[in-house]
């Protein structure tokens, strides 16, 4: 098993499944749909001290559309994004 560790102000993120939107029989790709925010889910954060005192493994966050690098390793796609990348972080409210 690979452990992911990345440096300085990054983190890597499990993207959302992207989804397709449906126009009768017509189905259109996410690439053809508005530009929008991406989201997923935090798998590794970096050692920045800000970065440490922000977010957790396992929170859900917005990332900017074009914000990161994607990468896939053993069969897992991945988000290496930097701290500035991140629009917000998703909370449940109670």
């Amino acid at each position: 098993m690979i452990t992911l560790r990345p440096l300085g102000d990054r983190v890597v993120i499990i993207p959302d499944v992207a989804e397709e939107e449906k126009v009768g029989h017509i189905i259109i790709p996410e690439t053809n749909v508005k530009e929008r925010p991406k989201g997923g889910t935090i798998v590794a954060i970096g050692d920045d001290e800000e970065l440490n005192e922000n977010l957790k493994v396992g929170d859900r966050v917005v990332y900017a559309n074009y914000g990161g690098t994607q990468t896939r390793i053993d069969h897992q796609d991945y988000v290496v994004a930097c701290y500035n990348d991140i629009l917000l972080v998703l909370e449940d409210s109670e």
